[in-house]
Order: C-alpha cells, then sequence, then structure tokens
C-alpha cells in the first residue's frame, strides 16, 4: 500500500476547492417574475397592459435549486426596450418584501406596441456574485370596454 505524501493530499484539497468555485460561478440563476401574485410561465413570458393603465410585478432572482437570491445594493435595474410605449420603474414602497421579491411598476403610454421589460442586477450567489438579468414582453392595447354607459334618455313621445 502506497504512503499518500501530504503534498499529495493538499494538491488533492486544493483541487476539490477550485472545482467547488468553479461550480458555484457556474450555477444556473433565473429570474422569475409574477403579476397580480401569479408566475408568469412560458417562452417568451408576456403579459398585456392597457395603454391608460400601470401594473406592479415582482421579480424573483432563483438559483438553480428554485431559492430566491438578494440582489446587491445599488445593482436593481428595471427597464424597457421601447420607453415610447411603457416605462419600467423600481416601486417607491420598496425592491424587497422580505422575500427577496423586487417590486416593479410597469406603466403604458399612449402608443400601442411590444416592449421588453429587463430586470437586472448582482446576485449573490453565497460563494460570490453574479450579473443576472431576466426579460418579459407587455403588449401594450387600446383600452377595452368593461361596461356600456353615458345613456341619454330623452322624454317621452307617443308611439308611431
Amino acid at each position: 500500500m502506497a504512503v499518500k505524501t501530504p503534498g499529495f493530499v493538499a494538491w488533492l484539497i486544493f483541487l476539490f476547492e477550485e472545482f467547488l468555485a468553479w461550480l458555484r460561478a457556474h450555477r444556473h440563476l433565473t429570474v422569475a417574475f409574477y403579476i397580480d401574485g401569479k408566475r408568469l410561465e412560458g417562452e417568451p413570458m408576456e403579459t398585456g397592459l392597457a395603454n391608460d393603465k400601470q401594473r406592479k410585478v415582482k421579480g424573483r432572482f432563483l438559483d438553480d435549486k428554485g431559492v430566491g437570491r438578494k440582489v446587491e445594493d445599488g445593482t436593481l435595474s428595471w427597464s424597457a426596450s421601447d420607453p415610447s410605449i411603457v416605462d419600467a420603474l423600481a416601486d417607491s414602497e420598496g425592491d424587497d418584501d422580505g422575500g427577496h421579491f423586487y417590486v416593479g411598476v410597469i406603466k403604458g403610454k399612449d402608443v400601442n406596441g411590444d416592449s421588453d421589460v429587463t430586470l437586472g442586477g448582482d446576485a449573490d450567489l453565497g460563494a460570490g456574485v453574479r450579473s443576472i438579468s431576466g426579460t418579459f414582453t407587455v403588449h401594450v392595447h387600446d383600452p377595452e370596454a368593461e361596461q356600456v354607459g353615458g345613456f341619454e334618455i330623452g322624454g317621452e313621445e307617443p308611439r308611431s
């Protein structure tokens, strides 16, 4: 039986630690989006918005196990690919509601069309920080009639 030298053991430990560092750096990280408490699903993720409305959106940075990760202070950003169609802004109430959810607001403008909304930031993976972003599409459209209103009723007349 061969005797392992302390140098060989140290070299194995070094390789193992390097391998773990590589695994941590290459963990899969995604961004999940929630509107009205429902997770946007599908590829591509998309939602509709009337051009005279706004909606709150929650974004959550998830690791490969589905665990929410914290974003480094000062790195969080909401943006729209076409700001003439929709505004994407961080919510004034705060970015994190305790579950590593980051709240934003999308606001329709007077122009109809599609715009991609992106949430980005530097997420803490526990063993290091990585830049990550997620995108969904907003289809901005004219408001739809929700009810009939504005009746004008005239005075009584003889039937014809």
